[in-house]
């Protein structure tokens, strides 16, 4: 029985290897052999299967692909299909070749160059994070695109259905993911917390339709579409048929999908120059802080720009990292790292002689600068201690002040406060 196989499956192969040159002649001849595109569509699902090792476990496939490449190499549609077959055997998708993901690839290749170059300079910074966290959710390595078709790798995207950051939540599926939004920070922008988030979302998806392209479109449309979907399919778990019962913009997601990691892994004619960050995500820092702070106060403090800060740190919607028992996470670029820890030192020894805390309550007429004056801090420490990000003072709000010993024998004597 075995002899009989091998003998069928090398059969196959002639036969296989024959089509192949007639249809390599063809092309040469620039004669139309074949009766209709149908015929040509089997050869190429032929060549397909050839080129991925299933008749010949790739023995003859680099012989295959130097006596032709001159046929292959002229034709783009059969290239991108082998590689996307090569591509495919590198990962637990199934990255399908047909003329959606075909479409996605040219409108990519042709008209989004200058778009996937940017996205290109992103990717240097967060796939490294990505990755890991994939890894540690035991999820397929190639979901790390989901986030450029969600975002275009853009932690503070915001979409007209209001899903946020990279990974494109909304506020309610945010929650359920254990994601924090309030009026100062919004987790959907944090970097870590979101990437960790949506591989919890990611895996759930998967435990619930045990196929990868079904959690996929599902990330997109919801897993109660899916359900419905499925349903209308009779029970169908096949992607690609189940697809038709899916909404529209689902539909287009999976090619959408296949032809980004298609174009991102074989742009090599891209003149790409990675400058987008200055910096990767390994050459960043992070602290965990307590106490609230400004982004102008970090920038005196480490001398970073507010604008890197603010780039490196998106989470924090004004400026400002509120208080936390648990901590609030800070990143900094590693060469400004030991300039922060050490002005932060002497920061915090100086704030250890303010020992009295006093209320002040807002009078007509005061401002945060003359307070600042008359309690000897800054206006970064009256906000700091108050939990504020506004500048904004209204009349008989009351602040808590810090002031040393001396300062407050002082105002005592003059009864200010």
């Amino acid at each position: 029985m075995n002899k009989l196989c091998n003998i069928y499956n090398y059969l196959r192969l002639i036969l296989c290897v024959l089509i192949f040159n007639i249809y390599s002649i063809a092309i040469y001849a620039q004669a139309p052999v074949f009766a209709d595109a149908s015929d040509v569509k089997a050869i190429d699902s032929m060549i397909t299967s050839f080129y991925s090792g299933q008749y010949t476990n790739n023995l003859y496939a680099p012989w295959l692909m130097k006596s032709h490449s001159a046929v292959i190499n002229g034709n783009e549609n059969l290239r991108n299909e082998i590689d996307l077959v090569q591509l495919d055997a590198q990962t637990q998708l199934n990255l399908v070749y047909n003329e959606d993901v075909e479409r996605y690839i040219q409108l990519f290749r042709d008209h989004r160059e200058k778009h996937f170059e940017v996205i290109k300079n992103r990717t240097f910074y967060y796939f490294p994070l990505f990755e890991q966290m994939l890894d540690k959710y035991n999820i397929p390595l190639e979901l790390k695109y989901l986030s450029v078709i969600e975002s275009a790798l853009n932690p503070v995207a915001r979409s007209k259905s209001g899903a946020v950051g990279l990974w494109q939540f909304k506020i309610n599926t945010a929650r359920i993911v254990g994601l924090n939004i309030d009026s100062n920070i919004d987790e959907r922008r944090d970097v870590y917390k979101s990437t960790e988030a949506a591989c919890k979302y990611l895996s759930f998806l998967h435990r619930t339709f045990n196929d990868w392209e079904l959690a996929v479109a599902a990330y997109n449309c919801g897993p109660g579409e899916m359900k419905k979907a499925i349903l209308r399919a009779g029970g169908s778990r096949d992607y690609w048929y189940v697809r038709q019962y899916l909404p529209e913009q689902t539909q287009n997601y999976l090619p959408s999908l296949i032809a980004t990691i298609y174009v991102l892994n074989k742009t090599t004619s891209y003149k790409i120059d990675p400058k987008e960050y200055g910096f990767p995500l390994f050459a960043t820092d992070t602290f965990l802080l307590h106490q609230p702070v400004t982004f102008s106060h970090i920038e005196q403090s480490s001398g970073t720009p507010v604008d890197i800060i603010k780039k490196l740190n998106p989470s924090y919607l004004n400026n400002f990292i509120p208080a936390s028992k648990s901590g609030n996470v800070l990143i900094l670029p590693s060469e400004n790292t030991e300039q922060y820890i050490i002005n932060e030192n002497i920061y915090s020894q100086e704030n250890k002689t303010r020992n009295i805390r006093i209320t002040h309550t807002v009078r007509s007429g005061e401002s945060f600068n003359k307070l600042a004056i008359i309690y000897d801090c800054t206006l970064d420490d009256i906000l700091n201690w108050n939990n504020l990000c506004s500048t904004q003072l209204r009349l008989n709000d009351k602040l808590e002040i810090w002031i040393t010993p001396d300062k407050f024998q002082e105002l005592r004597s003059n009864s200010y406060h």
